[in-house]
C-alpha cells in the first residue's frame, strides 16, 4: 500500500518514470499471475487463463504493466467469494493488445463505474467483504495504462453481477521492436550464438533481436539439442 501512495504521488507531481524499452506483454501478465497465484490459493478461487501462441509486442515498462495486472488480479481476488472463478483473456485487437480480467463476484453499481478509478475511491463495503484496500490501486492503474498510450475501462451489471475490467495499450510494429531493442544492447563483434529457448515465439523473437545485431543464430528448443548443436558445429 505504501508503495502505490508513493507511486501515486510521483505521478500527480510529474515524477514517475518508465522504462521505454520492447518486451512480449505475456511475460507482463505472466509474471502477475504468478505473483498473485497464493492469493488466489487462499481465497479458493480458480483462474482461467486465456494467452495468445504468438507474441504481442509493446514498447513501455514491462514491471508497472506487470503491476496493473496484478492490481487487477488482486482486485478480483478480493472481491469474489471463496470458490468463485476468474477469468483472464489475453489477446489482440486492431493494432492493441486487449487485457480482458472477469469476476463473478460483489459488482459495481452503475452510478461507480464512472469515479471507480479516482484517487481514494471505493465502492460501499459488505459485512461479508472486508478484504477492501484504500482505493489506490485502480486509480494507480489508470495512470500507468494511460502513460502507455493505453485506456482501462470497468463494467458491471450491477451488485453481484460480478465485474469486468478491460485495459488496452498499443501494440509495438515488429520492425520497431527490432530497431529498440538493438539501440538498447552495447554493439559486439559478430558472434555464432547457439540460443537455446523451448517457447517457439520467445525463441524466434530472441532470434529476430540477435540477428538484427548481425549474429549468426543456431537455435535450439532445449539443453539436450543444443549440446548435439554445439558438437556439429565445432566438427
Amino acid at each position: 500500500l505504501l508503495d502505490d501512495l508513493l507511486d501515486v504521488s510521483r505521478i500527480t507531481r510529474g515524477k514517475l518514470q518508465l522504462r521505454d524499452e520492447p518486451f512480449d506483454l505475456r511475460s507482463a501478465v505472466e509474471s502477475a499471475v504468478e505473483a498473485t497465484a497464493p492469493l488466489l490459493s487462499e481465497r479458493n478461487i480458480s483462474l482461467d487463463l486465456a494467452l495468445p501462441s504468438h507474441t504481442l509486442p509493446v514498447r513501455g515498462d514491462l514491471a508497472r504493466l506487470q503491476q496493473v495486472t496484478g492490481n487487477l488480479l488482486s482486485n478480483a481476488a478480493n472481491y469474489s467469494p471463496p470458490g468463485s472463478r476468474v477469468e483472464l483473456r489475453l489477446a489482440a485487437q486492431g493494432g492493441h493488445a486487449l487485457l480482458r480480467i472477469v469476476d463473478r463476484g460483489y459488482g459495481i453499481e452503475a452510478d461507480m463505474l464512472g469515479k471507480i478509478f479516482e484517487l481514494f475511491v471505493q465502492a460501499e463495503q459488505q459485512i461479508d467483504r472486508p478484504r477492501g484496500g484504500l482505493g489506490v490501486g485502480l486509480s494507480l492503474a489508470r495512470s500507468i495504462v494511460e502513460m502507455h498510450g493505453g485506456t482501462i475501462e470497468a463494467r458491471s451489471d450491477g451488485p453481484n453481477m460480478g465485474s469486468e475490467f478491460v485495459v488496452k495499450v498499443p501494440l509495438a510494429a515488429a520492425d520497431q521492436v527490432r530497431a529498440s531493442a538493438a539501440q538498447l544492447l552495447p554493439k559486439s563483434p559478430r558472434r555464432r550464438i547457439v540460443l537455446v529457448e523451448d517457447q517457439p515465439d520467445s525463441r524466434e523473437m530472441l532470434r529476430m533481436l540477435l540477428e538484427s545485431l548481425d549474429h549468426v543464430v543456431i537455435d535450439a528448443a532445449d539443453g539436450a539439442a543444443a549440446v548435439d548443436l554445439i558438437a556439429r558445429e565445432r566438427r
